[in-house]
């Protein structure tokens, strides 16, 4: 089963055993190139992107040591001097003392700003590494080799990088699109089963605020992704979430319109990760709980259906995501919530479903709404 292709602004290629996406934001055009083996054509994808200068690779070291030298031969294919350094990826690390440390290495290195950097790894070294690229020399360009299912479909896409604060995540960062995006679908099956399965909540994100197909693709395969079954089917849902987040980063780069929308489920699920340390939830277990928060708040309001509310929630639950959480009081996430990076003053914009492939925002979501949602997920 194939799923529609997108209208807008993406158009396709196909290069060996991989499938392009072209994404087009702002200025910037780059190529996504998904596929099973799309790593080891990384050499052949940075020459038709245009990039000149040498490649320096900053990898997660549990995934290079594993996968990374095929990438290292197919960088090297390309006959100029490739330098890497492997490094921890955890979200532990996600600070600017880590991004201190890769400008040190990259300064020894000898890296100008006709060099450009290579993200190997999940989405923490892909934001941090992105945030290098945005900052070192006043910006060189960045390649992302996203390895995991969350990074694949959403943090390599779109430009955004930064790094976490001790009072939230992702607070310090900046806008840097990719001169080009290598999701090898591959690697997936590597993957710990909690963090393949921690990567379909940005997925069904995507279904529920912009097309219902792939929603009701979902909701048909669900078993049979989680498995591996249908390797072409897997393919084709990561390109049509990379295509839909194009379309819509594509459409607001800066975060100033449209872009808010994917943000549904992430209010309530980076307050999460924030009250507990960002060390018991990965993103997205938290993002399916906010989900359920989110989409609780829409269905009291009578813009959700109760079906389609429901709908959310059993898809989350094939996929084997929680949609709550014990032992965290619904105070703890006041401070956190009041910190969210889309609210305005002492308002949040809230991303709010009014049916399966569209939503709404609002600001007028009250005290006591957001107290009976962290009470639906669980907080006490």
């Amino acid at each position: 089963m194939s799923l529609p292709s997108s209208s807008a602004p993406a158009s396709e290629a196909t290069h060996a055993g991989a499938r392009s996406v072209q994404i087009t934001a702002g200025t910037s055009s780059y190529e996504a190139l998904v596929g099973p083996g799309a790593s080891a054509e990384i050499g052949p994808a940075i020459a038709r992107s245009g990039l000149k200068g040498r490649p320096r690779v900053i990898a997660d070291h549990n995934i290079w040591g594993r996968f990374g030298a095929p990438i290292e031969a197919s960088l090297r294919e390309l006959g100029r001097d490739v330098q890497v350094l492997a490094t921890d990826g955890g979200e532990e690390r996600k600070t600017l003392g880590s991004v201190e440390s890769m400008y040190d290495w990259l300064i020894e290195a000898g890296t100008d700003r006709g060099d450009f950097l290579v993200a190997v790894g999940g989405g923490v070294i892909g934001d941090m590494v992105g945030f290098v690229a945005a900052t070192f020399l006043r910006g060189i360009p960045v390649v992302q080799v996203p390895t995991t299912l969350l990074a694949q479909v959403d943090s390599s896409i779109g430009g955004k990088t930064g790094v976490d604060h001790r009072l939230g995540k992702n607070l310090i960062g900046a806008f840097h699109q990719p001169s080009l995006v290598v999701a090898d679908t591959r690697l997936l099956e590597s993957l710990p089963q909690r963090d393949y399965r921690a990567g379909w909540p940005e997925i069904v994100k995507m279904g529920m605020i912009r097309d219902a197909d792939l929603f009701r693709t979902l909701e048909t395969h669900a078993e049979a992704l989680l498995k591996f079954e249908e390797p072409d089917l897997l393919g084709d849902v990561i390109r049509r979430s990379i295509e839909l987040k194009g379309e819509v980063v594509g459409s607001d780069e800066r975060e100033s319109g449209l872009r808010i929308i994917l943000n549904y489920g992430h209010t309530i699920g980076h307050a999460l990760e924030a009250a507990t340390g960002y060390r018991h939830l990965l993103h997205g277990e938290a993002v399916a709980i906010g989900m359920r928060g989110a989409g609780f708040i829409a269905r009291e309001r009578g813009l959700l259906a109760p079906s389609d509310f429901e709908a959310q929630q059993a898809l989350l639950r094939r996929f084997g995501l929680a949609d709550h959480v014990d032992g965290i009081a619904a105070d703890e996430l006041l401070g956190p919530l009041s910190r969210d990076k889309k609210a305005r003053g002492s308002t949040i914009q809230w991303v709010l479903a009014n049916g399966i492939g569209s939503v709404t925002t609002a600001r007028d979501v009250t005290a006591d709404e957001v107290q009976a949602a962290l009470h639906e997920v669980g907080c006490n």
